[in-house]
């Protein structure tokens, strides 16, 4: 008998509020989103669900663009290493 492998996915409205902040900046969505190979129509459906390779390429993309790991959610922005630093904290921490 042979496993199926699941593919791991997350709601794509987890990723829209990122994506409103490259928007903001002047970002042409459909065209950029359509050089990461993600159909910017799956952005509109509440019902999508994305690969996590496509949300990790999709926030890494955003880090680059806007120079903030909080792609705009923070009171200001987080210069890059911020996440890094953060999780070696956590993970360090008794």
């Amino acid at each position: 008998m042979s496993k199926l492998r699941t593919q791991r996915t997350i709601p794509v409205r987890f990723l829209r509020a990122a994506t409103s902040t490259a928007t903001l900046r002047g970002v042409d969505l459909a065209e950029w989103m359509d050089h990461l190979d993600i159909d910017p129509a799956l952005l509109f459906d509440d019902r999508t669900r994305i690969t996590l390779d496509q949300a990790t390429k999709l926030v890494q993309e955003l880090w680059k663009l806007t120079g903030d790991e909080m792609v705009g959610l923070g009171v200001q922005p987080a210069p890059r290493g911020t996440f890094r630093m953060i999780c070696l904290a956590v993970i360090s921490s008794p």
